[in-house]
């Protein structure tokens, strides 16, 4: 009896170990699916709130070149001929509250595109409609701008068109006019020079920490430390370091991309580092060794056994590296990379901004739609990262099948 008793409390204990185990399994997965969830709702709540400022209304006004007009338009003539196509109607009021202050643009481009037209002749110019009259239409307010463009909408004259100045503009003043170029322009500026400069010094330094200087010493034990330390220390140090070395020593422009570049490469290095280090760590040491005792030199060995090996982990942790540069804000904001450009930067010494300050400008103003244009900026990110990071699993699973 008493060793039926024995058997039947181990079989419980089983069976609650069995439970526990399952219960633990569960839990693991509902929060994986919670989290996914939480992704999943943070995500919709992004795109829903950044779908308005991908598409506009455009309205179609009858203008007229007047007499003793010169092509091309300057800006204030072409701004003065859209608002008196408007004013000889008596519809000054409704051009304040429907047309965009940037409708001009629209003119100036249609009489580049058709410079053979003659003076006093009438054309028919889609204008963008701005982005609180929109607004108001698609929520049916009743308004003297939204029912007079519900009388346009009978007549043919307002259209809902894809927004591609949001991919062709600058920043603008107004959300409805207002686009990533400059953002997107500067970003890859930015990148450009971090890569530049902390690719070839990140790599070298991991080769010589790893492959050559000598293990277990005092010397590799502080510089290890040092570059470890460095890997987490807050992003808004580097851009105090940015702001004593490249502005105050090396009077380097303010606000160009050369200087956000060269900070964020700093800011990249120690990333590099670490995990180039430790994809030359899981190389086996008996490659070098064979390559050796076959009568290489030990610089033979590393950079043609060694490193190609390796090279799938580095250039993972690059890409990934440019993942984390790409969204930080804090350094660029210290060297002044907090500009206003209506054109895009041509060249690296010019003034620039990237995504995340020109997310954090647009969230800062009062106007109402720079909120869906910053969402629709982040949305425009977001996919940016996806592409580095599924280039960063390409070329992994390339380098592995080349080098099997």
């Amino acid at each position: 009896m008493i060793l039926n008793k024995k058997k039947l409390s181990l079989a419980q204990k089983i069976v609650k170990r069995q439970k526990k185990d399952t219960f633990f399994k569960w839990l693991g997965w509902g929060a994986i699916y919670f989290v996914l969830l939480l992704f999943f709702v943070f995500l919709m709540g992004i795109c829903m709130k950044s779908v308005p400022i991908f598409f506009k209304q455009e309205v179609k006004l009858a203008v007229a070149l007047p007499k003793n007009t010169h092509l091309p338009l300057s800006s204030g003539k072409a701004q003065a001929i859209v608002e008196n196509s408007f004013r000889t109607n008596k519809k000054t009021i409704i051009f304040k509250e429907v047309v965009s202050l940037n409708a001009w643009k629209a003119f100036s481009k249609e009489m580049k595109k058709n410079t053979g037209r003659s003076v006093g002749q009438q054309y028919n110019v889609w204008v963008p409609v701005k982005y609180k009259a929109t607004q108001d239409y698609k929520k049916r307010k009743k308004t003297q701008a939204t029912l007079w463009l519900a009388q346009m909408k009978k007549e043919g004259s307002l259209r809902t068109v894809f927004n591609w100045s949001f991919f062709s503009n600058a920043d603008s003043l107004s959300p409805e006019t207002a686009g990533i170029k400059a953002a997107l322009v500067g970003t890859l500026f930015v990148l450009l020079i971090a890569f530049l400069a902390a690719f070839p010094v990140g790599i070298l330094v991991a080769i010589y920490l790893e492959c050559f200087l000598k293990k277990e010493t005092k010397i590799s034990y502080f510089i290890s430390a040092n570059i470890n330390n460095l890997a987490a220390v807050p992003s808004i140090i580097f851009g105090l370091l940015g702001i004593a070395v490249f502005l105050n020593f090396f009077l380097l422009p303010r606000s160009s991309s050369l200087v956000g570049g060269l900070t964020l490469g700093l800011m990249m290095l120690p990333v590099i580092i670490v995990s180039s280090r430790m994809s030359l760590r899981q190389v086996p040491e008996n490659l070098q060794e064979a390559a050796m005792g076959l009568g290489a030199s030990k610089t033979q060995a590393v950079f043609h056994q060694v490193v190609p090996v390796a090279m799938p982990g580095i250039i993972t942790g690059v890409l990934l590296s440019f993942a984390r540069i790409i969204g930080e804000t804090a350094p660029l904001l210290m060297v002044g990379m907090v500009v206003f450009l209506v054109q895009a930067p041509t060249t690296l010494d010019s003034p620039a901004t990237v995504f995340p300050v020109q997310i954090y400008q647009w969230f800062q103003r009062p106007e109402e739609g720079f909120i869906e244009a910053s969402s629709g900026a982040i949305v425009i990110l977001l996919l940016i990262l996806f592409l580095i990071n599924s280039l960063a699993f390409f070329v992994r699973k390339r380098f592995e099948k080349f080098n099997t």
